[in-house]
């Protein structure tokens, strides 16, 4: 209980300390010097706030879990992602990421568990995938009643030299340039395409 109350003193002493400028406030008339108090007392809360999460991760860190080696955690995060995957509802294995800092770092780490990109959630999601994936072959997929629209085809394209497989839903333009493919870029990895027929498609 001493060390309870050691601990509690030492901090209310260092926030007082670090707050002292709050005794003197200044007079409702002095807006921008209120303003700048406001800014001031957002400053210190932001770095207490960025002090007790480094001592929550620290005390993460003494859990068994998190001693388990940075090889093994991403084979457990490859095995969730298959029990887990993602759904329209729901994040599925994303979760992994929102745990704690260091499981964040592993699975951001890991390229195969971005691998699958889901073209429905949007070109900055999409472009974080693919960041993420690296050189890993990847899986594009239109998701769930998604339409694969002519400007979002641009991101298959530039990734297609690792595409490893291509499941989508498109509009006649969009699709159209699927079909050209061997005839725009190669497509060394592609191991698996199913799209529409094309518009006028003889």
């Amino acid at each position: 209980m001493a060390d309870e109350r050691g601990a509690e003193a030492y901090w209310e002493d260092a926030a007082r300390s670090r707050l002292g400028f709050l005794d003197t406030v200044p007079p409702l008339t002095q807006a921008e010097r209120i303003k700048d108090v406001y800014e001031r007392i957002d400053t210190e809360l932001a770095a207490m706030l960025n002090a007790l999460s480094l001592s929550k991760s620290r005390r993460n860190a003494i859990a068994p879990v998190s001693r388990l080696s940075p090889e093994i955690l991403p084979l457990i995060f490859e095995l969730h992602a298959l029990e887990a995957p993602l759904r329209k509802d729901h994040l599925g294995w994303i979760e992994v990421t929102h745990v704690c800092r260091h499981w964040r770092s592993i699975a951001i780490d890991t390229a195969a568990l971005w691998r699958n990109i889901f073209m429905h959630l949007g070109d900055e999601w999409v472009g974080t995938m693919l960041a993420r994936a690296k050189a890993t072959p990847v899986v594009f997929d239109s998701g769930w009643d998604g339409i694969v629209t002519r400007p979002m085809v641009g991101p298959i394209m530039e990734h297609l030299f690792h595409t490893h497989e291509v499941s989508i839903q498109g509009d006649g333009q969009a699709v159209a340039i699927i079909h050209n493919w061997p005839f725009l870029s190669p497509a060394k990895c592609l191991r698996w395409l199913r799209a529409p027929t094309p518009p006028n498609h003889p």
